[in-house]
């Protein structure tokens, strides 16, 4: 992509602004030409290969002087965003409904600038951000009411539990995380039991769900990841979920130990399912079974390696 121009007359009907890898023009010129669209509400910005920095104090500053004053969605995609920065945007935000910055430096101070958005946040994607914590996730999720999607990195199962039910438990249509149960805990244990059973009476509740991830490849250190994810077994509770009755995709990483008797429950269960990962079995002769046993049912296509691409976030909407 490149610019048609930084300067002339103002492009007062543009309204959904992408930038989407411009060549040939550094960001300050493309900030310069997103203030010829005095009218955005929500702006896309990736950068173009050679470039690992966006200008994002510059922009914060166009904010703090009014421009943009309809911007209420932003989805920004560089190397280099640090924490104090992002916060600088969402401060002076006049309006947010839209967040989406992956793999940056986004952390608790820019999340004490969100919380005066609370109520009128609906998506936000926040995985791989390194500094944003369990604790960090948990309070997204108990404090806005209006969210309809939601992706991040680990949280954990003492987290999810401290509070009460999320408030967006009725709008809540994506959710894509790693629900971290602790390898520390016996798995054999009826304390472990207790605690996968009280995390699927949670999700239970998100009843209007149509995308579930409840694992997924996360920085930093987590060994084995398989044991510390949520079991999707009958044995384990996987029956807790039977009023999820939307649910479209479900997504998770290597590891799960599914039988037969887990597999139909969850086709019979979920009547609109239509992708899920393709590992059910970490035994390769055992997973191509359940394979069979998709396709008995006339559901052998919602597992094709090609929906596995699902499990990343998705394009811009």
């Amino acid at each position: 992509m490149t610019l048609p121009y930084t300067s002339g007359p103002e492009l007062k009907g543009v309204k959904d602004l992408r930038l989407h890898e411009v060549r040939y023009a550094e960001p300050e010129r493309q900030l310069l030409f997103m203030k010829l669209c005095p009218n955005m509400t929500s702006l896309y910005w990736r950068r173009s290969g050679f470039i690992i920095k966006l200008p994002i104090r510059q922009m914060a500053s166009e904010l703090a002087a009014g421009a943009w004053s309809n911007l209420h969605s932003l989805e920004l995609f560089g190397d280099i965003m640090e924490d104090e920065d992002l916060a600088g945007l969402v401060k002076f935000m006049p309006r947010l409904e839209r967040w989406r910055t992956t793999k940056t430096g986004f952390g608790p101070i820019a999340l004490s600038e969100m919380e005066r958005h609370f109520s009128t946040i609906q998506e936000i994607d926040l995985r791989a951000c390194e500094s944003l914590t369990s604790p960090m996730i948990q309070h997204l999720l108990y404090s806005i009411p209006t969210l309809e999607y939601f992706s991040a990195d680990r949280i954990c199962a003492d987290d999810i539990l401290q509070d009460p039910a999320w408030p967006c438990s009725l709008q809540l249509k994506d959710l894509k995380l790693f629900i971290d149960m602790d390898v520390s805990k016996d798995v054999t244990s009826d304390e472990f039991k207790a605690q996968q059973l009280q995390v699927f009476d949670r999700l239970s509740m998100l009843r209007n769900l149509k995308v579930l991830q409840i694992s997924r490849q996360v920085p930093g250190p987590l060994r084995p990841p398989a044991m510390r994810s949520l079991r999707l077994q009958l044995a384990a509770g996987l029956t807790r979920l039977d009023k999820l009755r939307q649910l479209e995709e479900l997504w998770f990483i290597p590891g799960q130990v599914m039988e037969e008797e887990d597999v139909e429950w969850i086709l019979k269960s979920f009547p609109h399912l239509r992708a899920m990962s393709f590992y059910m079995h970490s035994n390769y002769d055992k997973n191509e079974l359940l394979f069979k046993t998709m396709e008995a049912w006339g559901k052998g296509e919602v597992v094709r390696p090609k929906f596995l691409s699902s499990s990343s976030d998705r394009a811009k909407h």
